[in-house]
């Protein structure tokens, strides 16, 4: 759109309201070419506020403004809070301004401001006072084919647009002043010294931990907000009471920004198959062929062929069957598992008439010793682990607001801080210092998404309670068990005393372990042992998934069964000490990694690794992921 085309509008209420969307932090930038003159006097008069009596257009009006000092010195000032990152979002009680860059890429799969088409783009906060005088240095629009702002114009010293403001009423000393205070606004900012209102976090750093504090990336909100603006099923909208004091993003949004809603489905369904399911047909109809593949008349080269291509099938029917009925736990004789393996074809419809024939059970014998010769082999070289199984834990009121970009799901990197904070007490309580948390499985049985009114903000003022505003809240109910890899040892704390190490919250919600789940409690030697053995059948497991890799954030939307939440964080800047560090640690600022979640039932043929989340300690982020990826650490939770 062209600014003509707004201020050939006849109604000048409606062309005053036209002119300040235009140039507001969500409307896409305006083309003021050939009107450069007539966008000073806007842009100067949209400073003021918004009356009948005033028209924007005004040239008076702007001139008298062009021409103080004091409102010059107030528009300037308001430059040196624009940020790539808001600091005061959600709690606008913070003071300070970032203007930083994410260190690095992710790996695929993991969604932050990188993502963004116009990665460039500042927004503002500071107070509610300055938020219409910001408009004048730091308002975008487009001027000869680039996106732009009068500061920066002025930093760039560009002579055509100098003479633009000269020609409007503004002086020249003023300008050279307007000017020389610009160029000492550094584009690089971070805050040093962390006040006692703003969050951090621990995560685990160089052998220790390091602080961080989550902040939002400015055009990432921006874009999901727009991007959601005609949804329906996939919205949510966070409300702010004071949206002037939070930044320019949510007072353009009247206080109502957009955020993915994402909230499981199928939880009805049954989480885990039970080894009674039928198996596939394909290892039997090969086990067929092969008692009779001398008959048939082939060429020697296609028959090497086939009985290659059945034989790999009945191996792997034979696979699946012994870990569906845990085979592969005892170590049994080569004797004993064809003598089972028998008894289960004369049990089943499509493979009674193989049971017991001297062919197949002299077949039986060949494959199932390459088996256990496999398995052996695999037994030595791989490390022994136990599967630690946590029923039926109930968490009320948890935090639903995952990041400032998604509401539904809990924070899986809170959850990952839960686990971490059980494996510490358990070291503390019970002496055993080598017990270790590889990783975690979680199965989600049921959830509901609640939007229990708003919290009172509490502040302090000369001994005085005051609750002078309200902050957003979203909360859910959740029932959840866990499967938590181990790593074996000689000493293993027993599983019923577990529950006691817990911590009281996850996610900022009570957690209620249930008395009539410690007996279901226990170590296994397999995941998919584990998962039978919870008592309550329905729900889901939530697995990492590897695959999304979305272009833009239009194409989130495109996601059938979009599941999102925070998966991590990518650093701003390196870790250093800061006065006002938690516990005296590394401080960085980072911003939350969203990532997609995949809901799935287990099965005894699924592989193991993918239902497993484990972080990342990379040189640039923090993040949970599935086990066995290129960019995974030795790190342990």
């Amino acid at each position: 759109m062209h600014l003509k085309e707004l201020l050939d509008q006849e109604d000048v209420t409606a062309r005053n309201v036209q002119l300040k969307k235009a140039f507001n932090a969500l409307s896409e930038p305006i083309c003021i070419d050939g009107y450069e003159m007539q966008a000073i006097f806007v842009l100067a008069n949209l400073t003021t506020k918004l009356s009948d009596s005033i028209d924007v257009t005004s040239k008076t009006e702007a001139c008298s403004l062009l021409r103080s000092e004091i409102w010059l010195s107030r528009c300037v000032n308001t430059v040196k809070f624009r940020h790539t990152h808001n600091l005061k979002y959600p709690d606008y009680k913070n003071r300070g301004v970032l203007r930083l860059e994410p260190i690095g890429e992710l790996p695929a799969g993991y969604i932050s401001s990188q993502l963004c088409k116009d990665r460039h783009r500042l927004g503002w906060s500071q107070n509610s006072a300055d938020i219409n005088y910001q408009l004048f240095f730091c308002a975008n629009f487009i001027w000869r084919g680039a996106i732009c702002n009068i500061a920066d114009l002025i930093c760039l010293k560009n002579a055509d647009f100098q003479r633009s403001l000269h020609n409007a009423g503004m002086y020249k000393k003023d300008y050279q002043w307007i000017e020389k205070e610009l160029q000492q606004i550094t584009q690089r900012k971070t805050v040093f010294e962390l006040g006692s209102e703003l969050r951090q976090i621990r995560l685990p750093y160089h052998k220790n931990y390091c602080a961080l504090t989550p902040v939002p990336a400015h055009n990432l909100q921006r874009e999901i907000h727009l991007a959601l603006k005609n949804e329906r099923q996939q919205k949510s909208v966070s409300g702010h009471t004071r949206a002037a004091s939070v930044g320019d993003l949510v007072a353009a949004a009247a206080g109502k920004l957009f955020t993915f809603k994402t909230l499981p489905q199928k939880l009805r369904m049954r989480h885990t198959l039970s080894p009674s399911n039928q198996l596939p047909q394909e290892g039997l109809t090969a086990l067929g062929q092969l008692i009779q593949v001398e008959q048939l008349l082939l060429t020697e080269n296609i028959r090497k062929k086939l009985i290659v291509q059945w034989q790999q099938e009945v191996l792997q029917y034979i696979e699946i069957w012994m870990q569906r009925y845990f085979l592969h736990q005892e170590k049994p004789k080569l004797s004993a598992i064809v003598e089972r393996f028998n008894v289960h074809l004369s049990k089943i419809k499509s493979g009674h008439h193989l049971a017991y024939r001297p062919e197949v059970t002299k077949l039986l014998n060949q494959l199932c010793s390459k088996i256990i010769d496999t398995n052996e082999t695999a037994s030595v070289e791989q490390v022994k682990s136990n599967f630690l199984l946590l029923p039926g834990m109930k968490v009320s009121g948890a935090s639903a607001i995952s990041s400032a970009y998604t509401v539904g799901l809990p924070s899986l990197i809170g959850v990952w801080g839960f686990l971490h904070a059980f494996e510490l007490n358990v070291q503390r309580w019970t002496n055993i210092n080598d017990f270790r948390i590889e990783s975690f499985a979680l199965c989600l049985h049921r959830f509901s998404l609640d939007n229990r009114g708003l919290t009172r903000e509490v502040k302090v003022e000369q001994k005085t309670l005051l609750t002078p505003a309200t902050l957003p809240t979203r909360y859910c109910d959740l029932v959840v068990s866990f499967v938590l890899k181990i790593k074996a040892n000689n000493q293993l704390p027993e599983a019923t005393q577990l529950y006691s190490y817990l911590p009281n919250s996850l996610c900022q919600g009570a957690v209620h372990a249930k008395i009539e789940q410690l007996n279901k409690s226990g170590y296994f030697g397999s995941f998919y042992q584990a998962a039978l053995a919870i008592s309550d059948k329905r729900g889901r497991w939530l697995l990492p998934n590897t695959d999304f890799s979305p272009v833009d954030v239009a194409d989130m939307l495109a996601t059938p069964d979009l599941l999102l939440t925070n998966v991590g964080y990518q650093l701003l800047e390196k870790p250093a000490e800061k006065p006002g560090a938690v516990d005296n640690l590394p401080h960085a600022f980072a911003e939350p990694v969203i990532g997609q979640v995949r809901q799935y039932h287990a099965s005894a043929d699924a592989v193991e690794d993918e239902f497993f989340w484990k972080i990342a300690v990379l040189p640039n982020a923090f993040l949970l992921g599935i086990e066995g990826t290129e960019y995974e650490t030795t790190t342990e939770i």
